[in-house]
């Protein structure tokens, strides 16, 4: 059986989505996808406990997010390509006319330009 979430609220128990948790001893934290096994709880209403899906390694979280789409993860893939070319500029600024262009061209608003 899957749960759906659809982001509001805490995802529920048994529910897979993306979690903000470590990655292994002395890496950064980052988006894992995860296995929700406690939602919420006395003193941690807004954390859950959650197992990665692919290593199994457990983290209690406050951060989430459904599982984003072919499409989303394609954007996203994009969009860092594109901030790489634009290291020199890597402002607030730059980042989001760099998402509007992207999104513009998804949209069929420039011509001669397509997404595979």
């Amino acid at each position: 059986m899957i749960i759906e979430w659809n982001g509001e609220g805490l995802p529920p128990v048994g529910c897979e989505c993306e979690a903000k948790m470590p990655g292994a001893l002395g890496e950064p934290w980052g988006w894992r996808r995860v296995k929700v096994a406690i939602s919420g709880m006395v003193k941690a209403e807004n954390e859950c406990l959650v197992y990665d899906v692919e290593s199994t390694r457990p983290a209690w979280t406050d951060e989430f997010r459904p599982i984003r789409s072919e499409a989303q993860l394609k954007r996203e893939e994009a969009i860092a390509a594109m901030r790489n070319f634009a290291t020199n500029y890597n402002s607030a600024v730059v980042i989001h006319a760099i998402e509007q262009v992207y999104d513009s061209i998804a949209a069929g608003k420039i011509p001669h330009v397509t997404l595979k």
